[in-house]
């Protein structure tokens, strides 16, 4: 993600949701699932499409379709449709699915970001320079 071009960089926000998950039980829940070798492949292109990112659009769309194949392999609902569906974006879990932190991509900037997380009772919210060593 340091290498994400300036003007993206704004529109990249990190929100604490506070529901820790253990991630021995997100690694059991996944190992326990027969594995899946397409799926690996084509979920590890994806991932280094994402790094190479180079606009926000496309991150966030890169993202989305990231959300919704986790989501089919894991038999789990994406955290932005369980929580956030109206949000003008898109949201990531990072760590286990459902954890403490989201990654959110919105081209309206943090701000915008920040007030619509407020708005859903999530006082943290903090900007890519603020969570990220660049």
């Amino acid at each position: 993600f340091k290498h994400y071009p300036e003007e993206m960089r704004g529109d990249i926000s990190f929100v604490f949701l506070g529901q820790k998950q253990n991630s021995r039980e997100g690694i059991r829940h996944y190992k326990d699932r027969e594995p899946d070798t397409a799926f690996i492949t084509r979920i590890s292109g994806l991932v280094e499409h994402i790094a190479r990112s180079k606009t926000s659009r496309q991150l966030a769309n890169l993202l989305k379709l990231h959300e919704q194949l986790l989501g089919e392999q894991l038999e789990m609902q994406p955290v932005q449709e369980r929580l956030f569906a109206d949000f003008e974006g898109q949201i990531t879990s990072l760590g286990a699915w459902g954890g403490d932190f989201v990654m959110c991509v919105n081209q309206a900037g943090h701000e915008s970001t920040a007030a619509y997380m407020k708005s859903c009772g999530y006082d943290v919210c903090l900007r890519y320079e603020e969570i990220l060593l660049v």
